[in-house]
């Protein structure tokens, strides 16, 4: 059976990290996607970098927007599998689509995403960083979801999987400053729809930037976890602090 499958991409001034998960996906066993980048008004050459690698562009915004703007466009072209990526994203070998689709459909999952490792370019190599820091960090996010796996209040986060149904039965991201992405697991468990997290293809690497910029503290994390643990939602338009980059 054809798999169709749509992978979006939001994106605000990604021209630094987006050739990055491009040279990631250039390389996959498994090639038979769209590629749809909803951009922010990017002032950079976000935009011309998608368009010279056989993006889809359609309009963003906040994250939830981009990818709600790029799901739809997604649902038109026909796709039934799809997949929220961050722009600073890299699959980490040339068989992670291929073997994350095989978990996906073998599990019979509706909503997934895999564990997930920071990365450093170094001498332009990208590599796992080592970084102790941005390692521990990832490893009590990884310890978290996969607590959290099987219970009515599952997360994840930067490599998202769904299926179309899913998408349209929930009603997309929801417009949230914090947790949009786990608050769509919680939305498609809480309908009936399988979560899980996917391993056979490995962790997903993921760029620390956000903590190199600002330092754990002025990241946000913290005060995104007294909200989502209280269960407190944080809408965009209401934030006190803001923890995407306008």
């Amino acid at each position: 059976m054809e798999r169709k499958v749509a992978i979006i991409v939001p994106a605000k001034n990604e021209e630094k990290f987006l050739p990055n998960l491009i040279q990631s996906l250039e390389v996959q066993t498994f090639q038979n996607f769209w590629r749809i980048l909803a951009d922010a008004a990017s002032t950079d050459r976000t935009r011309q970098i998608a368009n010279e690698n056989g993006f889809i562009i359609t309009e963003g915004g906040h994250p939830y927007l981009g990818r709600n703007n790029g799901a739809k466009k997604a649902i038109e072209l026909g796709a039934e599998i799809l997949i929220f990526v961050d722009a600073d994203v890299v699959l980490p070998h040339e068989q992670f689509l291929e073997l994350a689709l095989n978990e996906f459909e073998g599990k019979k999952l509706d909503v997934a995403g895999p564990l997930l490792q920071p990365y450093e370019v170094h001498d332009g190599e990208i590599r796992v960083s080592r970084d102790w820091r941005f390692q521990f960090i990832y490893h009590i996010s990884n310890l978290g979801m996969l607590l959290l796996e099987n219970t009515t209040k599952p997360a994840f986060q930067v490599f998202m999987m769904s299926r179309t149904k899913v998408h349209k039965t929930i009603g997309g991201f929801k417009p949230l400053e914090f947790a949009e992405d786990s608050r769509y697991a919680v939305d498609a468990v809480s309908h009936g729809f399988k979560f899980g997290i996917i391993k056979k293809c490995g962790k997903i690497l993921v760029s620390p930037r956000r903590f190199q910029r600002k330092g754990f503290f002025g990241s946000g994390v913290p005060y995104f976890l007294t909200n989502y643990l209280l269960g407190r939602e944080v809408y965009v338009h209401n934030a006190k602090r803001k923890y995407f980059e306008d």
